[in-house]
């Protein structure tokens, strides 16, 4: 009898053993690999910086991840980019730019009503005039629908959440009719413009 039980805690030792060992194999033959994650939201149309970034060392990659950090600090984000998300290939591109049909008008904005706007925002541009002997300022709607692809300090820092500041101009994507619109009051005395993000 005590043989018999000498045999079978060897033998469940044994197994034991075995099985630690399999264990051990199957790990030490699974290779990680890189996968690039958001530590924090970046907007669209802003410029993708190291802080921007971590990694996730995983089994597997999905398809499009992008493996590299550095392959895309510089870049700019095409959609938004959340926080803890695998960042891929198709998220990452180029500076926005106005579209077809489109340029790039850098206005000067009133910083207290345009601070919500952001790149990638549609906005509307509405123009602020101060008119003699009445107490308010008359308001009106310019343009509508206008796409924000840069907002700059007074001194022409671009602001990025990385960077971020006060706006005092901004880069709208307008047609050649909206830019006739626009341009007497960025070049009139007594008006100011705002942007209000649209819905």
């Amino acid at each position: 009898m005590k043989n018999k039980a000498l045999l079978r805690g060897g033998a469940a030792l044994l197994a034991a053993l075995a099985l630690v060992a399999f264990v051990l194999h199957s790990t030490a033959r699974q290779r990680l690999y890189p996968e690039v994650l958001l530590t924090q939201n970046v907007p669209t149309g802003s410029q993708i910086a190291a802080q921007d970034l971590g990694t996730l060392w995983t089994v597997s990659v999905p398809q499009g991840a992008i493996v590299n950090p550095a392959s895309v600090i510089g870049r700019y984000a095409q959609v938004p980019l959340y926080a803890g998300e695998t960042l891929t290939a198709a998220q990452v591109g180029p500076p926005p730019h106005a579209g077809p049909g489109k340029v790039q008008l850098v206005v000067p904005v009133s910083a207290a009503q345009s601070a919500l706007a952001s790149v990638g925002d549609t906005v509307t541009v509405y123009a602020s005039r101060a008119q003699t002997g009445q107490p308010q300022a008359s308001v009106t709607e310019i343009v509508a629908g206008v796409r924000v692809l840069g907002a700059y300090t007074s001194a022409g820092a671009p602001i990025t959440p990385q960077a971020p500041g006060t706006p005092a101009l901004v880069a709208l994507a307008v047609t050649p009719a909206q830019v006739s619109a626009l341009l007497p009051y960025v070049s009139g005395q007594g008006s100011s413009l705002y942007l209000v993000k649209d819905r």
